[in-house]
């Protein structure tokens, strides 16, 4: 089984489709032995991103480093974790935090009205919800592959809710962009790019990757098919990619934030990922089909 599966991923990363593949984070269950590289935590050689770390602070220049953008009550830093939080910064000493300094206001009648358009539009008196997030320009050449992945962890995010009442709104961590061509040329493809948001906690440092080499093993020795695991391909016409990290909140009585560090945004090379990717894998494959087994028992 496990050198089945050992091939069997192998030649999907080797495959490397086209279109961009979501999987959702994957936790370890609590005392699972850890593979001696963990699929999340094979190295990316050829890290584009500026100040990966967020060690020098936010930036004027999108194409230097990350800059702020916030608004209503929010904050965006490159800051030290303060000595009380319980945690430290992933790597290095500083991370980036995005917080909702203040609860988003809403009148009353509009926490209650049935038009959500109308509930999302009165937040902060008319000002709209309240955002802390920051921004990079990223070089790219289509053709090429890409990885996303970060570190997180929050408070204060959950699942959207529509329904009127006390409870309503949106607060979650999202990652999204905008594919832009060369200087003087048009994009004639589609210019979005876009993660699924997230709307649960990470009480812990936990990895989001796109692809998510933990969460393709896992499919892979469940289902014994091939996963579907594909890389970032940008559109033929884009020259950069404007990625955006940001805590988006449009909710009463909650102060979201979250916490990121060690973001990669890589050029693949596949020939060294295979070298770093094979010997993780059967022990990634056992891992799951362990996980996979304790949850059939209970």
């Amino acid at each position: 089984m496990k050198t089945a599966l050992t091939a069997l991923l192998l030649a999907a990363v080797m495959a490397a489709p086209s279109a961009v593949a979501q999987f959702p984070a994957m936790r370890g269950a609590p005392g699972a032995a850890a593979p001696q590289i963990a699929p999340q935590d094979l190295p990316y050689t050829n890290n584009i991103a500026e100040n990966p770390g967020f060690e020098k602070g936010l930036a004027s220049d999108p194409e230097k480093g990350w800059v702020e953008r916030i608004k209503n009550n929010a904050e965006a830093k490159c800051a030290f974790v303060p000595p009380n939080a319980g945690f430290k910064a992933f790597e290095g000493k500083k991370a980036l935090h995005l917080k909702i300094k203040s609860p988003v206001k809403f009148q009353p009648k509009f926490l209650n009205d049935p038009n959500w358009g109308a509930f999302v539009a009165s937040a902060n008196n008319g000002k709209g919800a309240s955002l802390a997030g920051v921004s990079q320009k990223f070089p790219v050449v289509p053709g090429r592959l890409y990885a996303l992945r970060l570190r997180w962890r929050s408070d204060g995010l959950h699942k959207t809710n529509v329904d009127p009442g006390p409870d309503r709104g949106i607060s979650q961590f999202e990652i999204d962009g905008t594919w832009l061509p060369a200087k003087g040329k048009k994009m004639e493809t589609s210019g979005q790019f876009k993660a699924k948001p997230f709307t649960t906690d990470a009480s812990e440092w936990t990895t989001f990757a796109m692809p998510d080499l933990v969460a393709a093993a896992a499919q892979a020795a469940k289902t014994k098919k091939m996963p579907n695991v594909a890389f970032i391909r940008p559109p033929k016409d884009a020259a950069f990619l404007m990625l955006n990290l940001k805590l988006n909140c449009c909710a009463p009585n909650v102060k979201p934030e979250v916490w990121i560090d060690q973001f990669e945004l890589a050029e693949i090379d596949l020939d060294e990922l295979k070298a770093a990717l094979l010997p993780s894998l059967p022990a990634a494959a056992a891992q799951a089909a362990a996980a996979a087994g304790a949850a059939k028992a209970r």
